[in-house]
């Protein structure tokens, strides 16, 4: 069996990149001959026991349109027996395009299409309007939650679906621990700053609670400056710290009491 991905990207390597890297490990583990081609940016270190190549494209949604001749090229030289998977919106309009007359079809792996999600990001809207062209859908959705699931079907209807969730690493399970520290209490939320991240919600709930209790933000994008000055027009300059964008998070998890996912 054969497994080639096609991903949006894989820097940052936060949550989609590393279920998908976590995917491939796995199956390639029980025998799949997988492989990859990233559409944006470079392969992130730590990666080498896996097959991916990158299309070295911008970030720019542009990027779909300029994936497809060499995105064409790459899938038409795959083994005929491979079966092709499109990581989300990004991954499956320019997989379907490219694809659009080779008599081959792809599956699509979709991670957050939710009517929230849509409802707030334009682009999402867009993609998802497009992937409704019977050219370019795919011949079967793998949604990770019931919720997408849904959404697909809602959107296009008669479109196969199944929900299959995300591989979670296995690990024995670890008790909450004390409170490090009852006159500070860590709060810590790990996103992107977009808007369906949802991070003014988190900024609204701090200032409702008592001052001993701190907020860390871990991330970087578009809402930065709008948030930073969300937080000193609330008046919690001194109970927010804004890291930035960090490559990963393990340490900031195991020193704080409390994650916040305020996500849309």
């Amino acid at each position: 069996m054969r497994l080639h991905f096609v991903l949006p990207q894989l820097e940052p390597f936060y949550g989609m990149e590393r279920a998908a890297a976590l995917l491939m490990r796995g199956l390639q583990a029980r025998g799949v001959e997988v492989s990859a081609t990233v559409l944006s940016r470079e392969v992130p270190a730590g990666l080498d026991d896996l097959a991916i190549d990158s299309l070295g494209l911008g970030s720019r949604i542009t990027r779909l349109m300029e994936a497809v001749p060499p995105l064409r090229r790459r899938l038409q030289a795959l083994p005929s027996d491979s079966t092709i998977v499109a990581s989300g919106l990004w991954g499956s309009v320019p997989v379907g395009a490219a694809l659009t007359g080779s008599g081959r079809s792809f599956v699509a792996w979709e991670h957050s299409l939710l009517p929230e999600r849509m409802r707030i990001d334009r682009r999402v809207r867009t993609l998802a309007r497009i992937t409704r062209l019977q050219p370019l859908r795919p011949r079967l959705v793998v949604a990770v939650s019931n919720g997408v699931a849904q959404t697909v079907r809602a959107l296009v209807p008669g479109q196969p679906v199944v929900t299959i969730t995300n591989p979670m690493p296995p690990s024995s399970f670890v008790a909450p621990r004390d409170v490090f520290d009852p006159e500070r209490i860590r709060l810590l939320t790990t996103a992107a700053f977009r808007p369906y991240k949802n991070h003014a919600c988190a900024l609204s709930a701090l200032a409702l609670l008592p001052p001993h209790y701190h907020l860390t933000l871990a991330g970087d994008g578009q809402q930065r400056q709008m948030l930073e000055a969300m937080a000193r027009e609330l008046g919690l300059t001194g109970r927010t710290t804004f890291l930035g964008r960090v490559p990963g998070v393990a340490a900031l998890l195991a020193e704080s009491d409390l994650l916040v996912h305020p996500s849309r």
